[in-house]
């Protein structure tokens, strides 16, 4: 007997990117789903579309005005009937069998949340940026600390499968933007196992004009950041620098972006509690130069974007 899967799909004008995430969706080998296609009122309707697919499993819902992701991500959880939830962007595709590969790590491991890595899409390369290749299983301290060392567990949902019951009680919108950030980590704070499989079951595509790359979602990240470390340090003290690390990350990167000195001033209230030996190669040396001299920092992010940002072309 298998246990039903709720697939929440959030579309906000991106119906030429529907078809390809929903046909990835309904090959996977595992059937028992319920795929709830929510419209976040898109100026087109994308209900021919599913007419046209002709699954029974999909149910599509265009909701009457805009009310932002994270409510509709929400309105999904509320009327999922799954045991098991997975959140895919419309614009995103998975992998054939992903979601099957993962329940059955879920079974096979006792998980609470079974996770894969993100392949990053873009016009002309697909990246996978970890190497990694071993299946890894966590405890709750285990798991939290794994998230917050930048090594492959991302803090979106989209490529993570749950348990239903690990979101009871817990509200992704509360905050307009970042939403991710702002609820990862009160779920993973109520997991028992969890188990990492670091094959490229998600393929999150970029694109410039989406939510995740506008300078806007900065604030809300920092702010939900900040609320992470304030719970981590109370909690779980071990992984706190860890949250930190990614504060301060989420204050480099708006700094770099707006050129705003108060990014930069927190930045420096914060950086004793880091642990900047965690931090990627990367990374240390981003930071190494924003502390030795901000404007030469501010120019080579520049031409580091200008860099990434040739990927979409």
């Amino acid at each position: 007997m298998t246990e039903k899967i709720s697939v929440i799909i959030s579309v906000y004008n991106t119906k030429k990117y529907l078809k390809k995430c929903l046909e990835s969706i309904i090959k996977d080998d595992y059937k028992d789903l319920e795929i709830l296609v929510i419209d976040d009122h898109s100026e087109e309707s994308s209900f021919d579309l599913i007419e046209k697919i002709n699954d029974k499993r999909i149910k599509y819902i265009y909701k009457e005005k805009n009310v932002g992701l994270s409510i509709i991500k929400q309105y999904g959880l509320d009327i999922a009937k799954g045991k098991y939830v997975i959140f895919i962007d419309s614009d995103d595709y998975i992998e054939k069998n992903s979601i099957k590969r993962m329940y059955d790590n879920i079974k096979k491991y006792k998980a609470d949340i079974s996770i894969c890595d993100m392949v990053y899409v873009y016009p002309k390369k697909k990246y996978k940026f970890t190497k990694n290749k071993v299946v890894k299983l966590f405890n709750r301290k285990e798991a939290m600390k794994a998230l917050y060392l930048d090594r492959g567990i991302t803090f979106s949902l989209s490529n993570k499968l749950f348990k239903k019951e690990l979101f009871k009680c817990l509200y992704i919108n509360d905050i307009k933007l970042a939403e991710d950030n702002n609820i990862i980590y009160k779920v993973f704070d109520r997991v028992n196992k969890a188990v990492y499989d670091p094959f490229g079951g998600y393929y999150y595509v970029q694109r410039k004009d989406s939510v995740s790359h506008q300078s806007k979602i900065d604030n809300y990240r920092i702010k939900s950041n900040k609320k992470a470390i304030s719970f981590l340090e109370k909690r779980y003290r071990d992984t706190y620098c860890y949250g930190i690390n990614i504060y301060i990350l989420s204050l480099m990167g708006a700094y770099s972006r707006t050129s705003d000195n108060k990014y930069y001033e927190e930045i420096k209230n914060y950086k004793k509690s880091m642990k900047f030996s965690a931090l990627s190669f990367e990374r240390k040396i981003q930071f190494i130069i924003l502390i030795i001299n901000k404007k030469l920092y501010l120019k080579v992010m520049n031409k580091y974007y200008s860099y990434v940002n040739k990927r979409y072309n």
